[in-house]
């Protein structure tokens, strides 16, 4: 938790723009379907290859929250290189039908053509997780990063 809170403390000192020659390399998104209007789409949560990390809401305005220092960048570079299979396990837990989708997905190849790579979701209430440990690494570190950008806002 401590190196998180130093993520998050480096990144308010280095905002930036996810435009330009930046590529999407990590992502986690929710999918809201039964809700109200207001509440109801696509919610993402992204990190791009220059380090800058941002959310989109559903309706799809984007808020650049921070930047990702190079050694970070570097260790999560190193983690994503070091995955070996990304096959999903199978889903666990009890099947519900509305509850919002969710899943982490990897981008690959960024330097041409990214390629998506899920490495976890939750369909109907049940989770399937890639079986490679670095992978699940990526999923816990998007998921620590979304939840204490939540906690400040």
């Amino acid at each position: 938790m401590k190196i998180l809170f130093s993520i998050i403390l480096s990144c308010y000192v280095s905002l930036a723009s996810a435009q330009g020659k930046s590529k999407l390399i990590l992502e986690k998104s929710t999918f809201v379907y039964f809700a109200p209007d207001a509440y109801r789409g696509e919610f993402k949560f992204q990190v791009y290859s220059d380090g800058t990390i941002q959310k989109v809401n559903n309706k799809k305005k984007k808020t650049v929250l921070a930047t990702l220092s190079k050694s970070q960048l570097a260790s999560l570079a190193k983690t994503s290189n070091a995955i070996t299979n990304v096959t999903l396990s199978e889903p666990q837990g009890p099947e519900c039908a509305d509850a919002p989708l969710q899943k982490v997905s990897l981008f690959r190849n960024v330097t041409t053509t990214a390629t998506e790579v899920v490495i976890w979701e939750r369909v109907n209430c049940r989770e399937s997780a890639s079986v490679d440990e670095n992978a699940l690494k990526l999923v816990e570190f998007i998921e620590n990063l979304q939840n204490a950008f939540q906690s400040i806002e």
